[in-house]
């Protein structure tokens, strides 16, 4: 007979492993959805770019303007970086260059929707025009309009 004492022990083992793994639009993808997308953002650009360009006319603080520019002039870079990772077949970096550029592009959009026009002063000499012909136009409606003649009974 053998004595054998039996104990237990705790032990911690662990593995941690990390990996990347890149996963890349297939052909038909990047016929339906990127360069779909890339046409549209574009589009998109051109009509924000617009849109600074009339801001820009209506008194907006110059500062605001040349942000809105600096905003609209990277998402530009970011869409020709897109144009020549389509042309070269990199559709991975296309995918993830277009998705930054729409980012930036629906936050440039909402800072210009809620930027505020300046309010224009109250002009007084256009006010002073408007009534001045208003009484002008009274005055001669009293004195063309045919009074009413009283009956006598």
């Amino acid at each position: 007979q053998a004595n054998a004492e039996i104990k237990t022990h705790k032990s911690n083992i662990s593995a941690k492993f990390s990996f990347l793994i890149r996963v890349t639009p297939s052909n038909e993808t990047v016929q339906t959805t990127l360069i779909p997308k890339y046409s549209e953002l574009v589009a998109a650009l051109q009509l924000v770019e617009d849109n600074i360009s009339l801001l820009s006319l209506t008194g907006i603080d110059e500062g605001n303007i040349t942000y809105f520019r600096n905003v609209a002039e990277t998402i530009r870079s970011k869409i020709n970086q897109v144009n020549l990772s389509l042309e070269r077949g990199d559709y991975f970096t296309a995918n993830s260059l277009l998705n930054e550029a729409e980012l930036l592009l629906n936050e440039l959009s909402e800072a210009i929707k809620n930027v505020k026009t300046p309010e224009k002063p109250f002009d007084l000499l256009l006010v002073s025009v408007v009534a001045f012909v208003i009484i002008i136009v009274i005055f001669l409606m009293y004195l063309l309009v045919p009074q009413r003649k009283k009956k006598v009974a």
